[in-house]
């Protein structure tokens, strides 16, 4: 099996149910490197984040995905793409969660905006620890950002823990020129149109030179299903959602039992996916 890039997504899937990497899995992609494999990390998760597992946990230079496709980071920090949310868009998400009464984060590259209409401020993205906050709850108050050219949104995230709620926001959003993923089963994202990890894959891949079918992916949730459906090598996790699942090439082990070290350790050894004696 041909490998140029290993691409892996975060929460759910490298990182255990408490938010760590496991020394397995750390050990097992430290050797991508020793084997001139490219890892490539992608998340809903703002650089700075992503930035601080490279550095803290895995030592070795990686690419990094960032808000779903919407940044991409070379490993030398020079940033590949940005893909900023129409303005238009923006406002008309303000204007539904106004309506609806949800809180809304909006993450721009350095800064989470968190707009609230019930001015409780919750803090609706968990994942945001890097960034400084802004907080608003009127419409106006967004216009007024962006009309003094202070903000450019890249991510826009809701947590609804309500399933009614949630479904019609789903259903909404979806009626926008922008691209919707559940990232959970409470928790909506979206970016511009056609911003995705597999766009980002995708371009990371031409400006590498490497070919698409030479990549493998991991994931977990909606957010990397599409990712994990068209490369060359798609993995889910065992605690992955169905479709995902159904999509992947492999299924390894869960997120807790070192699911992405188990399939490196695999391919490294013997360049075969590990037996694991179940079916996915």
């Amino acid at each position: 099996m041909n490998i140029a890039a290993v691409c892996l997504d975060l929460d759910g899937t490298l990182l255990t149910s408490n938010g760590t990497i496991s020394e397995e899995n750390i050990r097992a992609v430290q050797d991508l490197d020793k084997f001139n494999v490219q890892v490539i990390l992608a998340s809903g998760r703002p650089e700075e984040s992503l930035k601080n597992f490279t550095i803290r946990n895995l030592h070795i230079p990686t690419y990094k995905i960032c808000f779903n496709g919407a940044l991409v980071v070379s490993p030398t920090g020079t940033i590949i793409k940005k893909s900023l949310l129409n303005s238009q868009d923006v406002f008309k998400v303000v204007t539904l969660a106004e309506k609806n009464k949800i809180a809304v984060n909006f993450s721009t590259q350095d800064k989470w905006i968190n707009f609230d209409p019930g001015n409780n401020f919750e803090r609706v993205d968990k994942y945001n620890e890097t960034l400084n906050d802004i907080r608003i709850n009127t419409l106006s108050q967004m216009k007024q950002l962006y009309a003094k050219k202070k903000v450019s949104v890249l991510k826009i995230g809701m947590h609804i823990s309500n399933k009614q709620l949630l479904k019609k926001m789903n259903k909404n959003l979806h009626q926008l020129p922008i691209n919707v993923v559940h990232s959970d089963s409470e928790f909506l994202e979206a970016t511009a149109k056609n911003v995705s990890k597999f766009s980002a894959v995708q371009t990371i891949s031409k400006t590498a030179g490497w070919n698409i079918n030479d990549v493998m992916a991991f994931g977990d949730y909606e957010n990397d299903l599409e990712i994990v459906s068209n490369v060359g090598h798609g993995v889910a996790m065992r605690n992955g959602i169905e479709p995902i699942k159904r999509a992947a090439e492999f299924v390894t082990k869960s997120n807790d039992k070192n699911g992405v070290a188990v399939v490196l350790n695999s391919l490294m050894k013997d360049g075969v996916y590990p037996n694991l004696n179940y079916k996915g």
